[in-house]
């Protein structure tokens, strides 16, 4: 905000939403209290280029002017609210409220914030991969993919509800839209690879990171794709069973998950005598084997005596 020294006029809303959802409207809110002096103009501007004009004391209150992103509903705007219509993602970018008092003073008000369009995901997130069961020893390779959006959306894989460590997490750069669903694929056979190459490369959810390994698309949909991989051991289970969850978001707007269940792999191991595998039996059979020889020498003596 910036206020001509006299500050005799002040700011009592200002608001512009930092997300909205493609094909939808926005409203830009710039309300203040004059305290007694008289409104020149009002004026909103999109990235440096004004966009949107009112003048009290002309015959022509409102004034839009065309701008490539910019649709103003002038019947629903006023001195205080701009509403914009159907955004586009080039509707993207930096508005600016300008409110000019009359003379002498010319006081003057300006505030800005940025606004940015999302085009949502069509669903959650895909997951490949992954088995019914694992035993200690073996790999778990599963691999979260979103589907197309913009701006990519941030992946965060868990493991039993606890957050999976950056070196088990391996972002892949991925082309723009997915070209078929993955039914289309049998035996999730999908044209991904299905193992990463190299070194863990960081947080699966930094978006700096996923920027940089794709080309600049400024207006494109994208998907993001996060591969999870480690060696199981026995703390990965919680009773017995593993809870594997890639969660997608995109800003507050969409929240995606898609979640995969496994069992601890129970190793059956033959028993002693019989094919038998229970506690009792064991000891028994256990008991039966040490006392044998003082059997048999009771046998031996027996034999003498008689």
């Amino acid at each position: 905000m910036q206020l001509i020294p006299g500050e005799c006029i002040k700011w009592t809303l200002f608001s512009v939403p930092s997300w909205v959802k493609l094909g939808e409207g926005a409203s830009l809110t710039c309300k203040f209290d004059l305290e007694g002096q008289n409104l020149y103009a009002v004026k909103w501007y999109k990235d440096g280029r004004e966009i949107y004009r009112y003048v009290p004391a002309e015959k022509l209150t409102q004034q839009d002017f065309p701008m490539a992103g910019v649709n103003i509903d002038v019947s629903q705007s006023d001195k205080e609210v701009v509403r914009l219509r159907n955004v586009s993602l080039e509707s993207t970018g930096r508005y600016k409220c300008e409110v000019l008092a009359e003379s002498p003073k010319f006081m003057t008000l300006v505030k800005s914030g940025e606004m940015q369009v999302v085009d949502l995901p069509a669903g959650p997130p895909i997951v490949l991969g992954g088995q019914s069961e694992y035993e200690d020893g073996d790999l778990v390779n599963v691999t979260c993919i979103t589907l197309p959006s913009m701006p990519p959306a941030q992946v965060t894989w868990y493991i039993n509800g606890h957050e999976a460590p950056n070196d088990i997490l391996y972002p892949h750069s991925t082309a723009a839209p997915l070209p078929q669903s993955p039914q289309h694929y049998p035996n999730n056979q999908y044209p991904f690879n299905q193992y990463p190459t190299g070194n863990s490369v960081g947080s699966a959810r930094s978006s700096d990171h996923l920027q940089q390994s794709q080309p600049s698309l400024s207006h494109s949909r994208q998907s993001v794709k996060v591969t999870l991989a480690f060696t199981v051991r026995r703390y990965h289970f919680d009773r017995g069973n593993m809870t594997l969850r890639c969660e997608a978001r995109v800003s507050e707007l969409y929240t995606g998950q898609e979640e995969l269940h496994a069992r601890r792999k129970t190793t059956i191991r033959p028993a002693l005598f019989g094919g038998r595998t229970s506690g009792a039996s064991s000891t028994s059979h256990g008991i039966m084997l040490s006392v044998m020889p003082a059997i048999l020498s009771a046998y031996a003596v027996l034999d003498s005596i008689v």
